[in-house]
């Protein structure tokens, strides 16, 4: 018998380390917040992650490796995103009893759940920071629903960090060109510019960032 109990533990300890960090036992050391707030630090890294690809693939052949690495890492984080809401929100958070008691509340929580998968998901595909701005918006939502840190006069306190000031101007079907998000039907040239750059309406004076192409 001591003989089996060995050999298990010798194969426990070769085995690969492939644990999720949501075990789903009830231990007590994930609350809602920290997860929330490892959440912000992963939509960090895809955002910055998209700017750097975007600003790399200037020059494709010169940064092909800094650029797949980059991908590599925004892929990563975007699944990180998914398993957390899947593994722990759908699965811990997320109460059956809920939709008895207050199947409204209970269907906003699903549906949002859901729409930061996809949203991740939209991260994955390209380095449009329309994607990216939707993430960080639906993860406001998060906090509302899920987060539970207080201070004050019991208000609620983000983790997720300020909403972006620039509001994303919109793609035309002229390269280069973009439509004003300030006064409608003006057009501006960005050309040389990459989705996710920093640039100025010369009417307004305002400040936007440059969509993805159409």
């Amino acid at each position: 018998m001591k003989k089996h109990l060995f050999a298990l533990a010798a194969l426990a300890t070769l085995a690969p380390a492939n644990l999720s960090a949501h075990c789903q036992v009830p231990c007590g050391i994930f609350d809602n917040d920290n997860v929330l707030s490892k959440m912000h630090t992963d939509f960090e890294t895809i955002e910055k992650a998209a700017l750097k690809i975007n600003e790399l693939s200037k020059d494709v052949p010169a940064n092909i490796h800094q650029i797949t690495r980059w991908i590599n890492v925004k892929e990563s984080h975007a699944q990180d995103i998914q398993d957390t809401i899947s593994q722990y929100f759908l699965a811990q958070r997320l109460k059956l009893a809920e939709a008895e008691k207050n199947k409204e509340t209970y269907l906003a929580k699903l549906t949002l759940c859901h729409k930061v998968i996809v949203a991740a998901m939209k991260t994955k595909q390209s380095t449009d920071p329309k994607a990216v701005n939707t993430l960080h918006d639906l993860l406001h939502d998060m906090q509302k629903h899920f987060g539970t840190k207080t201070s004050g006069e019991n208000k609620k306190t983000s983790l997720i960090g300020p909403k972006p000031k620039n509001p994303i101007a919109k793609a035309s079907n002229q390269p280069g060109i973009v439509l004003s998000p300030f006064k409608e039907g003006t057009l501006i040239s960005v050309s040389g510019m990459s989705p996710g750059d920093i640039a100025k309406d010369p009417v307004t004076g305002k400040l936007f960032i440059v969509p993805q192409a159409k």
